[in-house]
């Protein structure tokens, strides 16, 4: 890795790319995740990457002084810290310390120890929002949209199977929780304003898509069809003389 002045020029290539990613894959690929299925924490950790690909490159970025190779291998590998653990649930605090942890181990070999550490101190304080600098925002944004948008909300619904929650526990815990957290962290959360814009209509997507289900579950749909058109009683037909 090269540094010019503050900026640090890309200097991963596509051999280093590749081993990264087959490496990523053999540890993630077979691994089931319940809120997820088998395989899930790979091709999210792929989404992550060629999301943060798309940042670096959007005219938002372009151009301004970004470590690139530190997000682009902290990006593939945010989340193999989860391989220390042997449950399926998704809830696995501290596991972004061990992702840095493995980083600093591992990585030197492919990518040498310089960008590996700057890679891992990216994981070092990942969970740490209040930090201001701009390769932090494009790994957080890239990591989090992917809990948005109808690709979450079938995850959402099969962690909900996993805890034997029913349709109407989920949609109550959505609506009570999930969004208003959600639409609390836009603005907090998503500094890069290109993600912002994307999360927002996935939040959107989310919600619409709440709503309907909670119409059809209470048969609301139904209703409205009957009162829009055939909810009069029948007027009682007289007959009358010829």
């Amino acid at each position: 890795m090269i540094r010019t002045g503050d900026a640090v020029e890309p200097m991963i290539t596509r051999d280093q790319e590749r081993r990264m990613v087959a490496m990523v894959r053999r540890l993630l690929i077979n691994r089931e995740e319940a809120a997820g299925g088998v395989g899930y924490r790979y091709f999210h950790t792929m989404r992550v990457y060629n999301t943060a690909k798309a940042l670096l490159g959007s005219d938002e970025v372009r151009g301004r002084k970004v470590d690139r190779d530190a997000v682009l291998v902290a990006a593939l590998f945010h989340d193999i810290g989860r391989t220390a653990y042997k449950t399926i649930d998704p809830e696995m605090p501290g596991h972004d310390r061990k992702s840095a942890e493995f980083i600093r181990k591992n990585l030197g070999g492919i990518v040498g120890a310089d960008l590996a550490n700057r890679a891992a101190d990216l994981m070092d304080d990942y969970d740490d929002y209040g930090k201001l600098y701009l390769e932090k925002d494009i790994l957080v944004s890239a990591d989090i949209l992917d809990k948005f948008g109808a690709l979450n909300i079938w995850r959402s619904f099969v962690y909900g199977a996993y805890k034997k929650l029913n349709a109407k526990d989920r949609m109550d815990y959505y609506q009570r929780h999930e969004e208003r957290q959600w639409e609390k962290e836009l603005l907090r959360v998503f500094r890069i304003k290109i993600a912002r814009k994307l999360a927002e209509r996935r939040l959107k997507v989310t919600k619409d898509f709440i709503r309907e289900l909670q119409r059809e579950y209470d048969g609301k749909d139904v209703l409205s069809i009957v009162k829009g058109g055939r909810s009069r009683p029948a007027r009682r037909r007289v007959r009358g003389k010829l």
